[in-house]
């Protein structure tokens, strides 16, 4: 029996997947900082003498990566809400986002480890003696979010999660579309980003999904008139999916009240509360 069990143990652990294992902790200065995203809920809080704090140890971070293991990897997502957004810091540098629920065992990763089930709960023994600050702003003005915009990214020190995705701010209007894909093919949302992208151009529009199902993808889309133009003259043409796009849908941005919001973090309080 003693011999069985040794032969079988190892091929359980080598099966294991750590959700962080594409990290190496052991290179750059990565940090994570966690911001607890339930209002009044306290049952999963990690720390309870920080709300919102950062990881920078290396010895802690190794040895959460360690302890969080994956049962299974999926490409579905759970309705049960996110307890933490994590956030994976080089620097001045936001690599990717993950949200997770220690309730549900359940990660979202973007850009960084893996979207899967987990179970336990990894952060139960992770020493927290570090805070993150916060700071939200908002406006309804475009010019004035623009200020904002590069007041927050000339600031060092200061994280600034939606830096890539607020490029929309600098084009000239919005417009709601709608994409069906074809032959009940599922594309996932960061897919059609990348068709975008290779189409038009990294970062020259953002496409805010607002509602989607298995073939059907529905939310604004943020760009330049040009671009707006091509769609409605069915100049684009796309492999997996329809495009669909009302010409009366645009919202030009000049003049117009818009709906700014953004909250940033910092380990220096002091840092943070100088933008204004």
């Amino acid at each position: 029996m003693k011999r069985i069990l040794l032969i079988i143990f190892p091929i359980l652990s080598f099966s294991q997947v750590k959700v962080l294992s594409d990290i190496d902790f052991l290179k750059n200065e990565y940090k994570l900082v966690f911001t607890h995203e339930r209002a009044y809920d306290t049952i999963n809080q990690i720390s309870h003498t920080f709300k919102d704090f950062v990881i920078s140890d290396k010895k802690e971070l190794i040895e959460l990566q360690n302890n969080w293991i994956a049962t299974e990897e999926t490409d579905e997502l759970m309705e049960c809400g996110y307890d933490y957004s994590i956030y994976l810091i080089n620097k001045d540098s936001i690599i990717g986002k993950m949200y997770v629920n220690i309730s549900c065992g359940f990660v979202f990763a973007s850009g960084i480890g893996k979207t899967c089930v987990f179970e336990g709960n990894p952060f139960k023994k992770l020493k927290v003696d570090k805070p993150i600050y916060r700071k939200c702003f908002s406006s309804n003005s475009i010019e004035e979010a623009r200020k904002i915009h590069h007041k927050i990214i000339a600031k060092q020190g200061v994280y600034y999660p939606l830096k890539k995705l607020n490029n929309w701010i600098h084009f000239e209007g919005k417009a709601y579309i709608n994409i069906k894909t074809k032959n009940d093919s599922l594309k996932s949302c960061q897919d059609i980003t990348n068709d975008f992208d290779e189409k038009f151009g990294k970062l020259k529009q953002y496409i805010d999904f607002r509602g989607f199902s298995k073939d059907n993808y529905s939310g604004w889309i943020y760009c330049n008139k040009t671009i707006f133009d091509d769609l409605i003259s069915n100049k684009s043409e796309w492999e997996n999916y329809d495009v669909n796009i009302k010409i009366d849908s645009w919202n030009s941005f000049t003049g117009q009240k818009i709906d700014f919001i953004v909250c940033v973090f910092s380990e220096s309080n002091k840092k943070i509360q100088k933008i204004n």
